[in-house]
């Protein structure tokens, strides 16, 4: 993920966006890659937005249950269960099967896994090369 391509109108609108919203956002970032969790993890507190983090689905579930976040950011390929399946398990859950979730992958050259991830219940597959702009961007679109 790298923070440039987008301008500074652009940045400020979205940052708007953010703080306008009557409570802090809460996230919960799901990946076993801890570079790119905590990357994720920091730029977004430093939107102001409160963070959880997984390092698996199992972790992600349970997170998920307890902390009910407005919202997902799911790693798609993790050791023993994906992100695939973490996504199924927590839409079949009254209680998470509301929160949105977009899907995170390095394989962006795999037309089935954005099928897979929309048909598992994800509102959006995103390539882990995205900006961190349009990931925020994406949040807030997922959430407007």
């Amino acid at each position: 993920m790298s923070i440039q391509s987008a301008t500074p109108t652009e940045c400020a609108a979205l940052d708007e966006w953010f703080k306008a919203l009557p409570v802090p956002l809460s996230v919960l970032v799901v990946d076993d890659y801890q570079d790119d969790r905590e990357m994720m993890k920091c730029f977004l507190m430093s939107k102001s937005i409160n963070v959880l983090s997984a390092v698996d689905a199992k972790q992600a579930i349970e997170l998920a249950c307890s902390h009910l976040p407005d919202i997902i950011i799911m790693d798609i390929y993790m050791p023993e269960n994906s992100g695939i399946d973490a996504t199924i398990r927590l839409k079949e859950l009254a209680s998470t099967r509301h929160i949105p979730i977009l899907a995170l992958s390095n394989d962006g050259d795999n037309p089935s896994l954005y099928r897979d991830a929309i048909d598992a219940g994800c509102s959006n597959c995103l390539v882990k090369t995205v900006t961190l702009f349009e990931l925020l961007s994406s949040i807030r679109n997922t959430l407007s």
